[in-house]
C-alpha cells in the first residue's frame, strides 16, 4: 500500500474494531477498493459523530452477524444506514459450561482445540448465511459494514470468505484477520459475562484474541470437505457465476 492509503482502522468513541478491508492484493494483480467494506465490533455504542462519519463515508448497510439473542438492546435501525441481520450462533458457551460441569480444566490448550472446532462449524454449518452477506456486498447501494459482538470470530470468518472470494491470497487473508489483536478492547466487565466467569487468564486470553491456527483449521475444514474455496463458494455458500463478476466488478480495481 502507498503513503496516501487511507487509514485501516478507523478511531471511533464507540468501536474499537472498525476496519477497512480495502487496499489489499489479489493473486491476479488487482486491488481491493478502498471504503466499500468494513468490518467491526458490535455497534451498539456508537456515538451521534461516529455515525456523522460512517455517513459521510457513504455507509449504507449494517450488516449484523450476531445471535438473536445477542441483538436484545440493538436499534432496530441504525441512523443512515439500513439494518440487515443475519444470525450466526455460537456454540462456545454451551460447551465451556458442559466441559466445565464435568469437571474439565479448561487451560489455554483445550481452549484453542475448542475456538479451531468452533470456527470450522461456523463456516461449514452457516455456509449459506456467509452467502447472503455476499449477495449484501454485491446489491447494497453504498458502503457496507458487517459485524458481530468484538468483531474477530464470524465477523474473521467473514471477511476471509469475502476477501478469498476475491481472489487474496490466504497469508494476507491471515495476515488482516491478526489486525483485531493490535486494536480490539477486550470488555471490561468480562468476568461477569455467564460464558466466562471463572476461567483462568490463559483461557481468557485465547478466547478474546485471535490466532492463525483458529482461521485456518476452518479454511482447512472447507478444504477437507469441499476440494477447495472455490468449490464451497459455487456450492453450499450459493455463489454464481455471474454472482461472482459482480463481486469482483463492485470492490476490485
Amino acid at each position: 500500500m502507498s503513503d496516501a492509503a487511507p487509514e485501516r482502522v478507523l478511531a471511533l468513541a464507540g468501536a474499537s474494531n472498525f476496519r477497512d478491508i480495502g487496499g489489499y492484493a489479489t493473486r491476479d494483480g488487482r486491488r481491493v477498493r478502498w471504503r466499500r467494506v468494513f468490518r467491526a465490533d458490535r455497534l451498539d455504542d456508537l456515538q451521534p459523530a461516529d455515525w456523522q462519519r460512517l455517513q459521510a463515508l457513504g455507509v449504507a448497510c449494517a450488516v449484523d452477524l450476531r445471535a438473536t439473542h445477542e441483538c436484545a438492546n440493538a436499534p432496530p435501525q441504525w441512523p443512515g444506514a439500513r439494518r440487515v441481520a443475519l444470525p450466526i450462533d455460537s456454540t462456545l458457551g454451551p460447551q465451556v459450561e458442559a466441559l466445565r460441569a464435568s469437571g474439565t480444566a479448561l487451560d489455554g490448550a483445550r481452549m484453542r482445540v475448542l475456538m479451531q472446532q468452533e470456527y470450522r462449524r461456523m463456516l461449514l454449518e452457516h455456509a449459506g448465511t456467509f452467502g447472503a452477506l455476499l449477495r449484501e456486498v454485491i446489491s447494497c447501494e453504498g458502503a457496507l459494514v458487517f459485524h458481530c459482538a468484538a468483531g474477530k470470530d464470524r465477523t474473521g470468518l467473514a471477511a476471509a470468505l469475502l476477501l478469498g472470494a476475491l481472489g487474496v491470497p490466504r497469508e494476507v487473508i491471515v495476515e488482516d484477520y491478526l489486525l483485531t489483536n493490535a486494536v480490539y478492547r477486550r470488555p471490561a466487565d468480562l468476568q461477569q459475562q455467564a460464558h466466562a466467569r471463572g476461567l483462568p487468564e490463559e483461557a481468557l486470553q485465547v478466547m478474546w484474541t485471535v490466532h492463525a491456527s483458529h482461521l485456518h483449521a476452518a479454511l482447512d475444514g472447507v478444504d477437507a470437505e469441499h476440494g477447495s474455496l472455490e468449490a464451497f463458494l459455487a456450492g453450499p455458500v450459493g455463489l454464481t457465476p455471474a454472482q461472482r463478476a459482480q463481486l469482483s466488478a463492485r470492490l476490485l480495481q
